[in-house]
């Protein structure tokens, strides 16, 4: 409860603060204090716990921190108590693509960067047509649609057209399920 209270303090000061308005000195201090924190958990052995990893991953999040994020996502879903939930999992994957998309946004990645992209792209769509596979929802097909939609960023030719295609198949799949307006205007956007 102790380090449950400890993280919840500080995603909620890292959203009140607000990356974007935040400046370097207060993002400099709120990541100070998370890695305090974790130094402590890792002190106590609590990081064998699945929700304290998601809130560790929910704070670097907070923080823009997409690399951090994944890998304490990643080390919530291998937790020995299972406490990971599907909507979890869907962060997981939507940060795999986030953080891929950053590393190729740079035309000059390096090599072992694109082999990383590539591997967190093919980790994300194993997460989405396993999520998929338990349960079809508009929330799974808009994360589906934006696993293309980063897809695209990085191909060229035909593969980047099929790949904006299949994204606009997706939010279009998401707008019939779910009817919300951010899949109609992402399906409107790429047609």
């Amino acid at each position: 409860r102790e380090a449950r209270r400890w993280l919840d303090s500080i995603v909620n000061r890292i959203a009140s603060v607000g990356v974007e308005q935040s400046n370097e000195f207060d993002r400099s201090r709120l990541e100070g204090e998370l890695e305090a924190i974790q130094r402590g958990l890792t002190e106590r052995n609590w990081l064998g716990q699945g929700q304290l990893c998601v809130r560790l991953a929910q704070a670097w999040q907070a923080l823009g921190d997409f690399d951090k994020a994944v890998d304490w996502y990643s080390q919530a879903l291998t937790a020995d108590d299972g406490a990971m939930t599907l909507g979890d999992v869907e962060q997981l994957a939507n940060l795999r693509d986030r953080l891929a998309a950053s590393l190729t946004r740079n035309r000059k990645a390096t090599k072992a960067e694109r082999r990383r992209a590539d591997t967190l792209i093919e980790q994300s769509m194993e997460s989405i047509t396993l999520l998929e596979q338990l349960s079809r929802s508009g929330e799974r097909s808009a994360l589906r649609a934006g696993h293309h939609k980063r897809r695209a960023t990085t191909a060229v030719g035909a593969e980047r057209l099929a790949a904006l295609d299949a994204a606009a198949q997706c939010y279009l799949a998401s707008y019939r399920q779910d009817g919300t307006g951010y899949a109609l205007f992402n399906f409107i956007q790429l047609e």
